[in-house]
């Protein structure tokens, strides 16, 4: 008997692995400075919020940078990790729109990670920039130039950033939806010590795809213009109006996990010769989303620079999502039963029939 309930709850373990998860696009943003100061937001779906309904979300990431560049009169170096821990939430108000807001905190320090991203690269055979022979969990932010300097070397921490932005639904047909964000980004933090930065607003588009099969791929994607406040950092050197774009691939491997890649990219944060502060930064975020339990959703992956010196070499994110089971809330994807469905039902069934005789008198 002790048995036949080991067997039942091994088969009802591998059907509640197929229970359906939510779709999102993955929350990444560039966090090195100085970019970070900037107002670039994360991607989210298409889809708004029906009247009532709600979400919210926690995401860290701890940043790892390491580059130095000199060109003209110019020199930076970017050293050093930032820890980023954001809260995020949105609220359905009904009549096509949505509500955003989300606050973050930061730490800048010399971090420790530097030792295993060396042997990451090494592993997969990456380019490791400025690394081999320079000194481990440094703490140095720095710029000097003709019309702006600033410099970092001892660890800060505190109140990052703050978003407020509204979502329009434009259209909303089967597994598609497009809509138009507006947003604002506050400083909370002081901006001397890279914390924080000014007040910017920007305007975003975003198109979602649902993935509608078992074997379908479902995508994500934004493009934006970001209009940049006065900087005390960065002064004349800063960019006014850099875009930002995105596209994120996502594939529902089990109807509990789905496996996400995204590419982030953002124009240059000042008119500089550099490449960390002049050139398009372009992160690649590879991820995977667990549904754990009704209304839950764990984010855990890494981004890179495929960009080399643009942004943070590496980048380990892990997130959480709650949205009340059950509640109206965007549209859900069209799926069909994926054949790992199928096939673990069809193995529950048998185990429960095996069950069933094995215990009869």
């Amino acid at each position: 008997m002790e048995q036949s309930a080991v067997r039942c709850s091994l088969a009802w373990g591998l059907v509640a692995m197929c229970a359906g998860t939510g779709a999102e696009p993955l929350y990444t943003t560039d966090h090195a400075p100085p970019a970070g100061l900037l107002g670039f937001p994360a991607m989210r779906e298409a889809a708004v919020l029906e009247r009532g309904a709600w979400r919210g979300e926690l995401h860290s990431a701890i940043a790892s940078s390491h580059s130095e560049s000199t060109a003209g009169a110019e020199t930076v170096i970017l050293d050093g990790e930032t820890i980023s821990l954001t809260a995020r939430g949105a609220y359905g108000l009904g009549a096509g729109w949505d509500l955003e807001a989300e606050v973050s905190w930061a730490r800048h320090s010399g971090g420790f990670l530097d030792r295993w991203i060396e042997g990451w690269h090494e592993l997969w055979d990456l380019p490791e920039g400025d690394r081999p022979g320079a000194p481990r969990d440094r703490i140095d932010f720095s710029y000097g130039g003709p019309s702006a300097r600033f410099a970092l070397r001892s660890a800060a921490a505190g109140p990052g950033r703050a978003h407020v932005a509204v979502t329009r639904g434009l259209r909303r047909s089967g597994a598609h939806a497009v809509s138009l964000r507006a947003g604002l980004k506050l400083g909370l933090g002081e901006e001397q010590r890279l914390l924080g930065g000014g007040r910017d607003g920007y305007v975003s588009l975003h198109w979602t795809r649902k993935h509608r099969a078992a074997s379908a791929l479902g995508w994500h994607a934004q493009a934006g213009l970001l209009r940049a406040g006065a900087s005390r950092v960065l002064g004349a050197l800063g960019a006014r109006s850099p875009w930002f774009a995105g596209v994120g691939l996502e594939w529902p491997a089990w109807r509990r996990l789905h496996l996400k890649v995204q590419l982030d990219a953002h124009g240059p944060v000042a008119d500089s010769a550099l490449t960390e502060l002049g050139d398009t930064a372009v992160l690649l975020t590879v991820a995977g989303t667990w549904a754990f339990r009704p209304g839950w959703e764990l984010e855990f992956g890494f981004s890179e620079d495929i960009a080399p010196r643009t942004g943070p070499d590496f980048t380990p994110r892990l997130g959480i999502r709650y949205r009340p089971p059950g509640r109206p809330g965007a549209f859900a994807a069209v799926d069909s039963e994926p054949r790992t469905t199928r096939f673990f039902g069809r193995l529950a069934s048998y185990v429960r029939t095996r069950v069933t005789r094995e215990d009869r008198p």
